[in-house]
């Protein structure tokens, strides 16, 4: 029998609660090739709850190897500053990524470059769209890599997880991004970039046979719908909502988010939208429709006759651009602005309906919708951009 003191150990061990898993740690993509003053104020200062970026250092393609601005001398000072980088190769063509003659070189000049600049490389992360049936060859390519202080990371498709060949990639690397939206999926209520049930049993398959540390990559942009046109999303607070979901899971290093808000990009949350979804909260909305003069920037003068219907987001997130429902005690008319509004087959007697086309409106960037012209009052109500009779 154990002695006592022993025997005391390890019944306080077993009644030691387990310590709870690290929290997961959230990077954000810049994918933009041109560093725009936009992108490198967003650079410079990313939304709050963010452990690092992932800069987008260069593209291999038909043409050779494309840096990107990120190279550009007057940004080493402050890039510099921000100490190790997590960088970003990406390859247009899977087939160069799978030669391991041209994936050598195409590193060994980045990270030459970056040694050369000064910066600092933690961790390069290859983007290259491999098919999964090529995956022990993508494997090889990567083995072939000279062994350096930098991680090195791969992004992958759902379909790689535990395919043959997958436990290979998974012994050639340090890290896994696994890519769990895509173009617009058909969902429950419509075309979608992130279906959270399908995701979530994407990421179970892979944690159940990955090794290495993995990350979820999750979108916050939006994309065209190539069939219909429409404007599909990944909606914050849906997303918001299913976050916590990920806390917890063995195996679940972080989340990487695809991609970086930046100011004045229709595509992508803002920055406020982003933080309020890694504080666990879904982003404010809002919307307003005013009538008001003409914007000064047009040149119509004070006498101008006419006003222009404006419409704003006033909370924290993008809203979808709404119909207009225009009402008067007298006659009026009402033509498109800058937007392409199209007149509404029917309205209310005395009103006209304007439907918008598929698209947002960002906070602090109102748009002008529509021109009116009146002898009394318009009395204006916004709608859901679905409505087909405002």
């Amino acid at each position: 029998m154990p002695p006592r003191p022993v025997i005391g150990a390890l019944l306080l061990a077993a009644c030691r609660p387990e310590a709870p898993p690290p929290p997961l740690r959230h990077h954000a993509y810049v994918w933009q090739r041109q560093w725009t003053p936009a992108v490198q104020a967003a650079v410079a200062a990313p939304p709050a709850g963010l452990d690092g970026l992932a800069l987008l250092a260069a593209e291999h393609g038909p043409a050779g190897t494309v840096w990107t601005g990120l190279w550009d001398p007057a940004l080493r000072a402050p890039l510099q500053a921000r100490g190790p980088l997590r960088l970003v190769l990406r390859f247009a063509d899977a087939e160069d990524a799978l030669d391991p003659a041209v994936l050598g070189a195409t590193v060994a000049a980045l990270r030459d470059r970056a040694a050369g600049a000064g910066l600092p490389l933690a961790e390069l992360q290859l983007d290259a769209d491999v098919p999964t049936a090529r995956l022990s060859d993508w494997a090889a390519a990567l083995a072939s890599l000279p062994a350096t202080a930098a991680e090195l990371t791969v992004l992958s498709l759902p379909d790689h997880a535990c395919a043959p060949g997958w436990a290979a990639v998974d012994a050639a690397v340090d890290r896994i991004v696994l890519q769990v939206h895509s173009v617009p999926l058909a969902g429950r209520s419509g075309p979608t970039l992130l279906d959270t049930d399908q995701a979530d049993a994407w990421l179970d398959r892979a944690l159940g046979c990955t090794t290495r540390p993995l990350t979820v990559a999750l979108p916050t942009h939006s994309l065209r719908d190539r069939h219909t046109g429409a404007l599909v999303r990944a909606d914050p607070a849906a997303v918001a909502a299913w976050l916590p979901t990920l806390a917890g899971r063995p195996g679940l290093a972080g989340v990487a988010w695809f991609r970086l808000p930046v100011l004045g990009d229709p595509h992508t949350w803002t920055g406020a939208a982003l933080s309020a979804v890694l504080a666990g909260r879904a982003p404010t909305r809002g919307l307003s429709a005013t009538l008001g003069p003409l914007p000064a920037d047009w040149g119509a003068g004070a006498t101008a006759r006419g006003q222009a219907l404006t419409v704003a987001a006033t909370g924290e997130d993008h809203v979808p651009l709404p119909a207009l429902e225009l009402c008067a005690d007298g006659p009026f008319a009402a033509a498109p602005a800058s937007l392409a509004y199209q007149p509404a087959p029917t309205a209310p007697q005395g009103c006209q309906a304007h439907l918008p086309p598929p698209g947002l409106v960002a906070p602090g960037a109102p748009v002008v919708a529509l021109l009116v012209a009146a002898d009394r009052p318009v009395r204006v109500r916004p709608r859901p951009p679905d409505s087909a009779a405002p």
